[in-house]
């Protein structure tokens, strides 16, 4: 196993990097939580002009056709400048489910959109009392004249109201019960998106469908492919996700070192005092356990090796110490920490944020425990 970027991947950091810098510092951040919509327009054409949104989409679309490192790389970056864009949900989410459980026709009509950054699609699959597993679904399709009717509701949509269409996991398609994929534009008759508060100050929204018409080609799959498709997508996101909080992380502890060497207290640096200097070592331990777990699971998915136990296992440490690192942040920052013109908050509701979504942190241990009672990780050896 070799974790050392080639020089093609250190350029694509690199040049994200400048991206990020120039587009979405604490500013533009603070910016987004006050109006998502118009904060996050240039960024995402400079994103999709550089070719970042078609990173994992094919070359007949419009792609890269790039792998998972090159990915969680970008994913890396989005983490460390908090970018408030819909890359993971759109060009990565969306743009895999389609291309796993739709036709060739539905392909041809959304993932090229997606890759130059025309159109963003988000999926919406949460709802009251669910949680991660496929079988907390329950919102069903209705046959109706030549097609669907959808009447329902998704919780916890992020991007919603900056989507043009929404990628909406429900029941009903093919075989009575299985799952289905049914692409809603945003816009449409009877769609209501509600913005919802919550910690991070994030885009994440309630969509009510009021007796939404679906065109039968504007359904992915049938139950079957959409359920593969769906669980494959899931533990596959686990990744990137990982990536982000490794680059959260990573950046809120460098302010935290930054300040512990600038603040003085009876004539010394702050980070002088061993009090401090061991939460920070502690700190960067933790970190570098958490980059090597995110980059071990995007090597083996893009050798082809199995990957779910290290997914899981990445995502949910990564997030833990994102969320550890960026408390500490608060701490040593003192009084200053806990307001929000210092920027350790910015890092710390995100962090939270993120343990929360698409693999709850519950959620992922159940996985890892089930994993371990069955042998599958072999815990003595």
């Amino acid at each position: 196993m070799n974790l050392d970027f080639t020089e093609e991947q250190v350029m694509l950091r690199d040049s994200l990097r400048s991206i990020c810098e120039a587009e979405s510092d604490s500013k533009a951040v603070r910016q987004a939580e006050r109006d998502p919509a118009s904060a996050m327009a240039g960024v995402w054409r400079s994103l999709a002009d550089a070719g970042f949104l078609g990173l994992g989409i094919a070359e007949a679309y419009g792609g890269s056709a790039l792998g998972m490192i090159e990915t969680a790389v970008a994913a890396h970056e989005f983490g460390r400048f908090l970018v408030p864009v819909p890359h993971f949900e759109s060009a990565f989410c969306a743009a895999r489910l389609i291309a796993a459980a739709g036709n060739d026709e539905q392909r041809a009509r959304w993932l090229p959109g997606i890759a130059d950054g025309s159109l963003v699609v988000v999926p919406a699959s949460y709802e009251a009392g669910g949680g991660d597993d496929l079988a907390s679904v329950k919102l069903a399709l209705a046959p109706k004249d030549d097609g669907f009717s959808l009447t329902g509701q998704k919780l916890f949509v992020a991007y919603a109201a900056a989507a043009d269409c929404l990628l909406v996991l429900v029941r009903g398609a093919g075989r009575t019960g299985e799952h289905g994929l049914a692409c809603i534009d945003r816009r449409a008759p009877g769609v209501r998106v509600t913005a919802e508060p919550n910690l991070a100050s994030a885009s994440l929204c309630t969509v009510d469908f009021d007796d939404v018409k679906i065109a039968r080609g504007d359904l992915l799959g049938d139950g079957g492919a959409v359920a593969d498709a769906w669980n494959a997508v899931f533990m596959e996101g686990l990744i990137p996700l990982a990536a982000q909080a490794v680059g959260g992380a990573e950046r809120v502890l460098e302010m935290s070192i930054a300040y512990a060497k600038e603040r003085e207290q009876f004539d010394r640096p702050i980070g002088s005092f061993q009090s401090i200097a061991h939460y920070l070592a502690d700190a960067a331990t933790e970190l570098e356990a958490a980059r090597v777990l995110t980059w071990q699971a995007a090597w083996a998915h893009a050798e082809g090796l199995p990957f779910d136990r290290l997914a899981i296992t990445a995502k949910l440490f990564a997030c833990r110490a994102f969320r550890r690192i960026s408390a500490l942040a608060i701490q040593i920052h003192g009084g200053l920490g806990f307001t929000s013109e210092a920027d350790p908050q910015l890092y710390f509701r995100r962090a939270k944020h993120q343990q929360l979504l698409h693999g709850e942190s519950g959620w992922l241990e159940k996985q890892l425990a089930r994993r371990v009672i069955d042998g599958d990780i072999p815990v003595l050896n």
